[in-house]
């Protein structure tokens, strides 16, 4: 109730860090594919990171947001206990095996997806001629866009991450928060 009467949300307040510590592999990632996909231009990514983030509305007073910190950080839990993904094998009720990633958010989707397609979920194997094609049970894609879904509408303001339940008839993703208002 309280974030949503001022004028800022939770994750525009800014937090005591210089611009300089987020300038991190995962922003530099970020500045590179920013760059291939022409949202950024090649002087652009070579502003100052205070500049940067500032056309990126992720800095306040001179300081880094908290979502700057939580897409960017390596530490970004230690902003927000909801900035990580539980990933966890279930059969029966039970709990097989898990994964809890956490660090920058925006390497998270990858990371994420990586493990569900090569270590959660069975590949059936097919050839066509000498062509080995992997039939994954969830198109990629679908995968993809449902992390980036529950990253983007996560409740940060929470304490618990994302979590991914495998089954073995379905993949459940669940994230603190609703939709935006």
């Amino acid at each position: 109730f309280l974030t949503t009467r001022g004028d800022l949300a939770w994750a525009d307040e800014s937090v005591d860090v210089e611009p300089e510590q987020l300038d991190t592999y995962a922003f530099r990632a970020f500045k590179k594919a920013a760059v291939s996909m022409r949202r950024l231009t090649q002087e652009e990514s070579e502003l100052s990171m205070a500049d940067l983030l500032g056309k990126l509305n992720l800095i306040r007073n001179g300081k880094p947001t908290r979502a700057a910190m939580i897409l960017f950080s390596p530490d970004a839990e230690t902003v927000s206990g909801a900035a990580g993904i539980r990933i966890c094998k279930e059969i029966n009720g039970d709990i097989e095996f898990f994964d809890e990633i956490y660090g920058p958010m925006f390497l998270s989707v990858d990371r994420a997806l990586d493990l569900i397609m090569t270590k959660y979920t069975v590949t059936p194997i097919t050839y066509e001629g000498i062509i080995r094609v992997e039939n994954y049970p969830y198109p990629k894609d679908v995968i993809r866009e449902a992390l980036i879904n529950a990253i983007s509408n996560a409740d940060y303001g929470c304490t618990y991450p994302i979590k991914i339940s495998v089954l073995p008839d379905r993949l459940i993703i669940q994230n603190p928060g609703s939709l935006p208002y």
